[in-house]
């Protein structure tokens, strides 16, 4: 599984570390290329995951919900970043 998607003009990347429990972290960024550079926003999820996999999907997950919930409110996209 990648640790990237592209999903409505955005990168959704995620970056989960392991922990020394054996679990998995929830965390990643959202990024969107700028004209001048890109623009990042950090994901961060509650909680931890057995498997890299899951902490992956579930960081893809929350990156949708994110830039979803902007396009559905009408907010300009870069108000998001």
């Amino acid at each position: 599984m990648s640790d990237e998607m592209e999903y409505r003009g955005f990168v959704i990347r995620a970056e989960p570390v392991q922990l020394q429990s054996g679990g998995w972290t929830l965390e990643g960024y959202l990024v969107e290329q700028g004209e001048t550079a890109a623009r990042r926003t950090r994901i961060a999820v509650d909680g931890t995951t057995k498997s890299r996999a899951g902490a992956v999907r579930i960081v893809f997950a929350r990156g949708k919900q994110m830039v979803d919930s902007r396009a559905n409110d009408g907010s300009s996209r870069r108000r998001l970043l």
